[in-house]
């Protein structure tokens, strides 16, 4: 797991594993979230579009 210094609180833990194939090879991760974590990520996502 990765700790990322986020809010809301839920995201601070989210587990990663590298990308199959050539991304992996390239750095790219794969970020698994439960579907709490993604629906607080999306309403913060939302915000950061939308502030206000």
């Amino acid at each position: 797991m990765t700790e990322l210094q986020v809010w809301p609180a839920s995201l601070a833990k989210v587990e990663t594993k590298p990308a199959d194939g050539e991304r992996g090879a390239r750095g790219l991760v794969r970020v698994i979230l439960s579907g709490t974590q993604l629906v607080d990520y999306l309403k913060e996502l939302d915000f950061n579009g939308h502030p206000g």
